[in-house]
């Protein structure tokens, strides 16, 4: 083989993904029937494996939990599950968890939401090494989501966004707006959510103010509109930066038909960066509950993972803005993805899967840099 073909040859095997195989952990009963507003769980990084929280049914009662565990190197389970208490009545759904590491320990959210309920955010401080509290760290309004940035973190809620050192000290707060996410740019939170709206002919006045077309909103700061699109959706929006600018992905065209997956990039005052482009497509689902795509940055390319019909789908973005699909195996039904950057060249994906009918939380790897994967021991 001539020399320039073999070094064009290694240099593509070197910047293509490379997908590891699933791992899943122990059956834990038949699917979740809650309705979810987002990916159901959440990893970070402690040490050289990842701690994640996610949402399953308790064995005892027909509701949602949060169950903490931690994974390995490889995204396999390696500890005990920790199942989280609800802080607001054994009647609620645990939903929506996240995860902060701290010294003695995590702290994890998750919203508690009940059919007469909008939701409730409680924060627990867990130390894995001292019984479970027997009350919350926080008690907040409305959906809420913990994010961690350089020995602080941030807990978003409905209508503010508070600071806390590691130790439980609030430093801070700040206004939000209804955020799906939020990322840290100059040490400061910078919420991002959406806003949508339909459109119904009117034919006899009087008709109000209403849209003349649907409309899908991008909210980049606080209020004013970042971006705007010309169709209707009530899916969420994801968010990651690479420390100077964020880039967004979101479902473009009305969950219950289907259509494509976008991203757009915004400066940090909140400005579109160029236009929307295509990353891949989502199926429709007449039933379908609202979602939100998940995104992650190493240092070198974003990762966006999302919900497609029974399946999940990822694509990257490298810095020159080109988009790479990452071919995920369809092995049942597969639900409510995330994902986390593991170190550049590696990304943590978990999700809910249904093997033969019964409900596991499922995480696999993803490679950027062959030379980066661990080597199992013998």
């Amino acid at each position: 083989m001539p020399l320039l073909l073999a070094s064009l040859l290694l240099a593509a095997a070197a910047s293509a993904p490379v997908v590891a195989p699933e791992n899943l952990s122990p059956a834990m009963g038949a699917p979740p029937v809650y309705a979810m507003a987002g990916p159901s769980s959440a990893a970070v990084r402690d040490g050289d494996g990842f701690l994640l929280a996610f949402s399953a049914q308790d064995a005892k009662w027909p509701r949602a939990r949060t169950f903490v565990t931690r994974l390995d190197a490889f995204g396999k389970m390696a500890g005990n599950l920790t199942e989280i208490p609800v802080g607001t009545n054994d009647g609620a759904d645990a939903v929506l968890p996240s995860i902060v590491v701290a010294p003695d320990g995590w702290y994890v959210a998750q919203m508690e939401q009940t059919t007469s309920a909008p939701g409730t955010g409680i924060v627990w401080r867990v130390n894995p090494n001292l019984p479970l509290p027997s009350t919350p760290f926080a008690r907040l309004t409305g959906p809420l989501f913990l994010r961690g940035a350089n020995g602080k973190f941030f807990a978003s809620s409905f209508n503010t966004i508070f600071e806390y050192t590691l130790d439980g000290a609030l430093a801070a707060t700040y206004p939000n707006n209804v955020a799906d996410d939020i990322v840290a740019l100059g040490g400061k939170p910078l919420p991002v959510g959406h806003l949508a709206l339909p459109y119904t002919p009117c034919f006899l006045p009087p008709c109000g103010n209403q849209p003349s077309t649907p409309a899908y909103f991008i909210i980049v700061g606080l209020y004013e509109p970042s971006a705007t699109f010309a169709f209707f959706s009530n899916h969420g929006v994801g968010v990651a930066t690479d420390g100077a600018t964020l880039l967004t992905a979101f479902y473009s065209g009305d969950p219950r038909t289907g259509g494509d997956v976008k991203f757009i990039r915004f400066d940090d005052d909140g400005k579109a960066i160029g236009d929307a482009r295509t990353l891949g497509a989502f199926d429709g689902d007449p039933l379908q509950q609202p979602l939100r795509p998940a995104v992650a940055y190493d240092g070198a390319r974003y990762v966006v993972v999302w919900q497609t019909g029974h399946a999940i789908a990822a694509a990257a973005i490298d810095g020159d803005g080109n988009v790479t699909p990452i071919p995920l195996p369809h092995l049942g039904d597969d639900t409510q993805p995330n994902v986390v950057a593991a170190g550049r060249g590696k990304f943590l994906l978990s999700y809910g899967a249904v093997r033969n009918g019964e409900w596991h939380l499922a995480t696999r790897l993803v490679y950027f840099d062959l030379g980066r994967r661990p080597v199992a021991r013998r």
